[in-house]
């Protein structure tokens, strides 16, 4: 019962070469890291393998000594595993190339088997790899790329890395934590009622629980309906 929940299968390589003004540069960070849902807590984002000594590069340190800039950084809503103890949401980072030209190289991991549940835990979200170019459909790349991948000048490589596994049944979760997930926007509305059976409701500026309806709602859902509602929603997400 010790063991935590899955997580996101290591850190992230991304490699981003070029020149600019006539210098060559190599970018390369170890994006880290999510964790599964444990006994005792959720799953935690951002953190590093328990053997490595390794963290996230500042959004400043690379703007300041590369020509790339990073467009968004941040946690992914609805994208940990429901459970319990939930897992750690996705972290999704995007990386604009500013030089004229690029090759980009990546390692990630977790996309065609997402980090597993456990004890009744859903599982977390699979990582993405992205190339954005205006006015072109967005490329999907692999997990692990067998060559560069060009870039052009304002071409986006957006990471998504994958989330944490939850632990334990999400219709055991204490309302009040789901509660605190929607009001830190970890969670939405939806999610909250058709993942963990806690309906919560807008009273002015703040969220509050219905205890009526969450206590009806977890009386009457099978764990059939459950999945059920839980497939609707992953395929909304889609």
């Amino acid at each position: 019962a010790r063991v935590t929940a899955d997580g996101s299968g290591g850190s992230t390589l991304p490699t981003i070469s070029g020149s600019i003004d006539g210098k060559p540069y190599i970018f390369c960070e170890t994006a880290m890291g999510v964790w599964g849902g444990a006994r005792d807590h959720d799953g935690q984002e951002g953190v590093p393998h328990i053997g490595a000594n390794q963290s996230n590069i500042p959004v400043e340190m690379i703007e300041a000594a590369y020509p790339i800039r990073i467009e968004h950084y941040g946690y992914v809503r609805d994208s940990g595993g429901a459970g319990r103890q939930r897992g750690g949401l996705a972290i999704r980072r995007d990386y604009r190339t500013l030089s004229d030209a690029a090759w980009l190289n990546v390692r990630s991991d977790k996309r065609a088997f997402p980090p597993h549940g456990l004890f009744g835990g859903e599982d977390g979200a699979p990582s993405m790899n992205r190339v954005l170019r205006q006015g072109r459909p967005d490329r999907v790349l692999p997990v692990l790329l067998s060559e560069p991948v060009r870039m052009r000048q304002g071409d986006i490589f957006s990471h998504t890395m994958a989330s944490g596994g939850g632990y334990g049944d999400p219709w055991q979760r204490d309302p009040r934590s789901v509660l605190e997930d929607v009001t830190q926007d970890r969670v939405s509305l939806e999610a909250a009622r058709e993942r963990y059976g806690v309906a919560i409701v807008r009273a002015g500026h703040e969220y509050e629980i219905d205890e009526v309806s969450t206590r009806k709602l977890r009386a009457r859902t099978t764990a059939d309906e459950r999945k059920k509602q839980m497939a609707t929603l992953q395929q909304g997400n889609e």
